[in-house]
């Protein structure tokens, strides 16, 4: 039972932000604060890149989802290359996990590792760089700023009261999921807010905000993750009796494959962060780099990995296009590891 229990109350959260986004999106709610931003950022391309890295870069559960839910309320439905939004939002969400001291991609390679921030920096620092090159390239190359339709007029009247009054309740909830407050706990408050601030009496259309097939998606993805996660202490066993070295080439092939392996089958930041320290510890502090770009690279491409399905759902990115996306990011940072490392 625990099996079909453990990590559900995401759902509730997610549900939470698909009734609010809707919201948000139908009623124009944050029509203010887009008109704002645009009137001081020119370009569509950079202005989602934001929205989407101001939200990743939070330290809450569920922020892609967040990201994606506030971005699905700033682009048109039918935009020319909607797909190329999701891609856009997971590119600008998961860069974090390489510094972010708020992260524990960070913090438990620091702590088993005995480093400070900076000493882990030293490490993961080069990485950041090619990835951010990468996504710069993706935004402003790939994209091009026709492909983005938004739905609001950048000369739009802005009322102090009303963009106050919209923005306020939901920097508020993100300020106590910070806190320490559970998503599922706040974001029902936030929907009975916004269902109240748009003066729609008929509670029946909230549930047409929520994407059924997501959900219940997902419910099937947190419960394979469960299930994959009971093993990782048998992986651990198995590193630690037998003796592969980094200094024989048939060691480092069978090494790496396990390394990315792990990461693309367990699809969880944590347990990739366990095993980047564990690998580390075994094999040197030499090697954290590469252990790091491969074990990110397995998770950023695991089919366990929650945040594509949330784009696809979103904004019908197909999945060859981040497979395609996501495998040349890959083959940059882990091409870097290896001229870091040997």
């Amino acid at each position: 039972m625990e099996l079909l229990l453990h990590n559900q109350s995401y759902l509730l959260y997610l549900i939470g932000v698909m009734m609010v986004s809707g919201m948000i999106r139908d009623q124009q709610l944050f029509a203010g604060l887009y008109t704002l931003l645009l009137r001081r950022i020119k370009s569509k391309r950079l202005l989602m890149a934001l929205v989407a890295l101001l939200c990743g870069v939070l330290p809450i559960p569920g922020r892609v989802t967040f990201s994606a839910g506030m971005l699905d309320t700033l682009v048109a439905r039918k935009a020319p290359c909607r797909s190329k939004i999701g891609l856009i939002d997971y590119l600008s969400t998961h860069h974090y996990y390489l510094w972010s001291p708020l992260e524990k991609t960070v913090i438990i390679p620091m702590a088993v590792l005995g480093l400070s921030y900076g000493q882990f920096l030293v490490y993961s620092l080069p990485l950041l760089v090619v990835s951010l090159c990468f996504i710069a390239g993706y935004l402003f190359v790939y994209v091009k700023e026709r492909d983005i339709d938004l739905q609001l007029a950048e000369t739009a009247p802005v009322q102090a009261a009303a963009l106050w009054m919209n923005t306020i309740p939901l920097l508020l909830a993100v300020a106590a999921m910070i806190y320490g407050f559970h998503p599922a706990m706040v974001f029902p408050g936030l929907v009975i807010y916004y269902h109240v601030r748009s003066n729609n009496r008929d509670h029946r259309h909230l549930l047409t905000y929520v994407n059924l097939r997501l959900v219940l998606f997902l419910a099937l993805v947190i419960i394979a993750g469960n299930v994959i996660a009971q093993h990782d202490e048998a992986i651990k066993s198995i590193l630690s009796t037998y003796q592969l070295q980094m200094d024989q080439p048939d060691g480092v092939m069978i090494i790496s494959l396990f390394a990315f392996g792990s990461g693309y089958v367990l699809g969880s930041s944590s347990k990739f962060a366990g095993l980047v320290a564990l690998l580390s510890s075994l094999y040197g502090l030499e090697y954290l780099t590469f252990f790091l770009a491969l074990e990110f690279s397995g998770y950023l491409l695991s089919p366990v990995h929650k945040c594509v399905w949330i784009g696809k759902m979103y904004f019908g990115t197909p999945l060859s296009h981040y497979f395609y996306t996501l495998s040349t990011w890959c083959v940059l940072i882990v091409a870097y590891g290896v001229v870091a490392s040997f």
